[in-house]
């Protein structure tokens, strides 16, 4: 007999699933379970069911899994900022990595030849790694409550004084900004920690009006929900990014309020293996497609005869050339415009490789035209395992194969994850798992 809601059993979590949800079953059901770790025995109630599956939360934890670990933030299980904080790294990375590669093979049909280790962020990076946060506000006319929506909902929670993940110089900026007289209403707050100490504000709002005094003091801009620019001070800043490459180091420029990644540490190595999965030998000319401010276009121009980036957000295309004019590469051009449009036009060069790293829904307008240039190896970076794996099998019908693949811990705490993947023509034969 199927589980209906209300329905109380015993279980235990046998893993996590991508989602955040511990994995347990129950007869032929699999139940996932509301802030579960693996190994744990717990009576949970059934609050949603379905023919194949269930979602239940745990009523009484009867016996604590070896993965389970204290979360020691009082938010924890009504903030959506963080899911997994009450589960141990080794668990946390484990889970990671089984979402990726289970992922390429139902949705993508594909499996990579070689399957790369996991780039955990070790023991200094899992707590107080966020140096950019998207934080939502609400005020009533006066002080202001900031923090994330809660995990499956709406509404908002308040971040507590101390917020683990956040870099500390955002969590001081929080607890200053929430004490301050904001105008009623709600906005969205973008905090990012700029290189000399402080904290930029981007602020999303539909009218400016009262705003600029809550953020004295702080640089800033002000925006309204079309995007458009409504107040600013420092319109020069940017944040400055050091990356290592093949012994050089480069500079990459971004405005505050503009995509990066959040943790600074992990991006390099994130880096670090684009790089390697490029294989460049100083002969290639190199495509890079959703090229942001440079993060990747930069070091690879270090060990590519020349490289072409191809962004949508002419703001960052202009950073991505200041960022190039700092770490004085001259070998490497940027284009505001739409990737699709770009495969379309004529490249009568060519170029051997292709390095992408789209936004969460991915690349699928991307895939047909960039097959069709018939470059040697595609390095795709992505933060959406869903949208890889659909690209993936879109790549290997139109007759690529997954070299490689590999998951990096970028967001510890939570269960997203950034993944590296390696495609070849099916005619390539085997690429070496050490080749850099």
């Amino acid at each position: 007999m199927s589980l209906r809601s209300g329905d109380r059993v015993e279980v235990i979590i046998d893993s996590l699933a991508y989602g955040g949800k511990g994995v347990a079953r129950y007869r032929s059901q699999v139940v996932f379970v509301a802030l579960a770790a693996p190994g744990d025995r717990a009576r949970v109630r059934v609050v949603e069911a379905r023919q194949r599956f269930a979602e239940a939360v745990i009523e009484e934890l009867l016996e604590a899994g070896d993965e389970r670990r204290d979360p020691r933030c009082p938010a924890f299980g009504r903030c959506g900022g963080c899911q997994w904080l009450h589960v141990s790294a080794a668990a946390q990375a484990r889970a990671k990595e089984e979402a990726l590669f289970s992922t390429l093979a139902r949705i993508g049909k594909v499996s990579p030849s070689a399957r790369d280790p996991m780039v955990a962020a070790g023991a200094g990076g899992e707590l107080g790694y966020r140096s950019r946060a998207i934080l939502r506000g609400r005020s009533a006319g006066g002080a202001a409550t900031l923090g994330f929506f809660a995990e499956g909902g709406r509404s908002l929670v308040g971040l507590p004084a101390s917020c683990l993940v956040l870099d500390p110089r955002l969590d001081r900026a929080v607890a200053e900004l929430s004490q301050r007289r904001w105008p009623a209403g709600a906005f969205e707050l973008e905090l990012t920690a700029v290189d000399d100490g402080r904290v930029h504000a981007t602020l999303h709002v539909e009218a400016a009006a009262g705003y600029a005094r809550a953020l004295d003091g702080f640089p800033h801009r002000i925006l309204d929900g079309r995007g458009r620019l409504l107040a600013e001070t420092e319109p020069q800043l940017r944040v400055a990014t050091k990356l290592s490459a093949a012994g050089r180091d480069v500079t990459v420029l971004t405005r505050p309020g503009v995509f990066s990644q959040v943790h600074r540490a992990q991006n390099q190595r994130l880096v670090d293996c684009v790089l390697e999965y490029a294989a460049l030998t100083g002969t290639e000319r190199v495509l890079d497609l959703y090229s942001g401010s440079g993060n990747l276009a930069l070091p690879l121009a270090t060990r590519a005869r020349s490289v072409t980036g191809v962004e949508w957000s002419a703001e960052s295309v202009a950073d991505a050339r200041l960022g190039a004019e700092a770490s004085g590469l001259t070998n490497c051009d940027f284009h505001a415009s739409d990737v699709a449009r770009w495969l379309g036009s004529p490249d009568p060069e060519g170029h051997g490789v292709v390095v992408l790293d789209p936004p969460r829904p991915g690349a699928a307008e991307a895939m047909a035209p960039l097959a069709g240039a018939r470059p040697r190896r595609i390095v795709y970076a992505s933060c959406n395992p869903a949208t890889l794996a659909r690209d993936a099998g879109r790549l290997a019908a139109l007759g690529y194969r997954l070299a490689r693949a590999r998951a990096i811990d970028m967001f510890p705490q939570t269960f997203h994850v950034e993944a590296v993947a390696l495609f070849v023509p099916v005619d390539a034969g085997r690429v070496p798992q050490d080749e850099s």
